[in-house]
């Protein structure tokens, strides 16, 4: 499976799955696909070494038939230079208590929602690892970590995150097709440039800290 472009995929026809206590290391691009599926459960994971660590496309690329909705991806160590990316009409998402170490380009990475959303990401530990940082650094190690961008994505809770060495900033943002997100309780640290950046409208931001 080392060598495999994608390590587990999960097709627009399964339903409540659950992925949990695994390792998927170091394939060429995604760890795990979610396509157009619906009521999964992915937990306790390590995944480490792809381009995109968890995909979920909005609709099924094979059968276009539902929705990506109602799954709860909780608990994993992610190691990838995308962590979550959410592509599509994804609906419903619940991104809570992850690791989200050197991704060098999004912790998580909504995009082409057309205003679909309802996400709740809570509770997530994002920052560049020791490995190739101040504490133990590496030649030729990128210095990038990416944030949660929240794209046009509508009505999301982003709550209780830590975001630590974002760089290039801003940690948090949003754009102007969505809105009505919640974004409290955050702290941001230690990063280069904006701590949050929000264009969206109807927004509650409310006790954050960023230093």
């Amino acid at each position: 499976m080392r060598d495999a472009p994608e390590h587990l995929y999960l097709s627009w026809d399964c339903r409540e799955v659950r992925v949990v206590n695994n390792h998927f290391a170091y394939g060429q691009n995604t760890g795990i696909i979610l396509d157009g599926t619906a009521q999964h459960v992915i937990a306790n994971n390590t995944i480490e070494g792809f381009r995109v660590g968890i995909e979920a496309r909005g609709m099924s690329e094979i059968k276009p038939r539902d929705r990506c909705r109602d799954i709860a991806l909780t608990s994993n160590y992610v190691h990838a230079d995308i962590g979550i990316r959410l592509s599509g009409e994804c609906r419903g998402f619940a991104i809570t208590g992850n690791d989200f170490i050197n991704n060098t380009e999004a912790a998580v990475l909504i995009v082409d929602s057309g205003g679909a959303g309802k996400h709740s990401i809570t509770g997530n530990v994002v920052r560049k690892s020791v490995y190739g940082g101040d504490f133990f650094p590496l030649p030729n190690s990128s210095p990038l970590q990416g944030g949660i961008y929240l794209g046009d994505a509508a009505d999301c809770l982003v709550s209780s995150n830590l975001l630590e060495g974002i760089n290039p900033g801003p940690a948090l943002s949003a754009g102007p097709g969505g809105g009505g997100h919640i974004i409290t309780g955050n702290r941001i640290l230690s990063g280069e440039g904006q701590g949050i950046d929000l264009s969206a409208a109807k927004c509650l931001v409310e006790n954050n800290l960023c230093t």
